[in-house]
C-alpha cells in the first residue's frame, strides 16, 4: 500500500462523517473515529481480490474504484466504477468472502472500520445500524441503476453516462475496462469515440441522453 502522508493529515475522518451520512450523533461519529483507519491506494493497486476474507467495511473518502467479477471461466470482467464519498464498496455482508474484487483506478482514499466492531456494535446501537441501513440503501440503488441504463440507453449513450459519470477515466483506465462497463467489444469503443470526436467537430449536441429518475 502506498501511502500519501500529506493527504492523510488533511483529512478529519469526523468531519467526513459529518457530511457524507449527515451524522449528528456526537458520540456515534466518535466511537467510529477511534475503530476507524485510512487507507491509501494508488492507481492499479488491488485493494480486494474475489475470495478474500471480509475484514473491513470499507468506504469511498475520495478516488474512484473498479469492481469486477470473475465469469465461468475465472477471466475477470468490470462490473462498474464506484466514487460517491461514502460509499460502501465491498458487499453489505459483514462475513464471509469477498465476492467481488476491487482495484483503485485512480488515487484512492478508503475509510476501513474492522468488520468484529461493526457486526458487535450494531447490535447494542440502533443509529449504527441505521447507517448501515443507508449505506445497502444506497448501493440497492445504485445497482439499479446501473441495470436499467444497461437496458435503455444504446451504447452511444452508456458510453456518454460514463463519461458525464466519471470525468477524466476516460484515457485514464484501460479501454478493456471502459468496454466491459458499457457492454461493448473493445473495437466498437474505438467506433464511439470517433463518432463523438465528429459530433464535437462539427459543434452536434449529442443525442439527448434518457435520463433516469435520480
Amino acid at each position: 500500500m502506498v501511502e500519501r502522508l500529506t493527504g492523510l493529515q488533511n483529512i478529519d475522518i469526523r468531519a467526513f462523517l459529518r457530511t457524507a451520512y449527515d451524522l449528528r450523533d456526537e458520540e456515534l461519529i466518535e466511537r467510529i473515529s477511534a475503530a476507524a483507519c485510512l487507507r491509501v491506494f494508488e492507481p492499479r493497486q488491488l485493494i480486494a481480490d474475489v475470495g478474500d476474507p471480509i475484514r473491513e467495511v470499507m468506504v469511498i473518502v475520495s478516488g474512484t474504484v473498479r469492481v469486477y467479477f470473475l465469469d465461468h471461466e475465472g477471466v475477470t470482467f468490470t462490473d462498474c466504477f464506484l466514487r460517491q464519498p461514502g460509499y460502501p464498496v465491498n458487499t453489505p455482508r459483514l462475513t464471509g468472502q469477498m465476492e467481488c474484487g476491487l482495484e483503485a483506478a485512480d488515487w484512492v482514499t478508503l475509510l476501513c472500520v474492522p468488520a468484529d466492531w461493526f457486526l458487535a456494535e450494531q447490535e447494542k446501537n440502533s443509529a449504527l445500524l441505521k447507517l448501515r441501513l443507508k449505506m445497502m440503501d444506497w448501493a440497492v440503488f445504485f445497482h439499479w441503476n446501473e441495470k436499467v441504463s444497461r437496458w435503455r440507453l444504446d451504447a452511444f449513450h452508456r458510453y456518454m453516462r460514463f463519461r458525464r459519470e466519471y470525468p477524466g477515466l476516460d484515457g485514464q483506465v484501460s479501454s478493456k475496462y471502459i468496454a466491459e462497463y458499457i457492454g461493448v467489444a473493445p473495437e466498437s469503443l474505438s467506433r464511439l469515440r470517433r463518432e463523438l470526436r465528429e459530433k464535437e467537430a462539427e459543434h452536434a449536441p449529442a443525442p439527448d441522453e434518457i435520463l433516469l429518475r435520480g
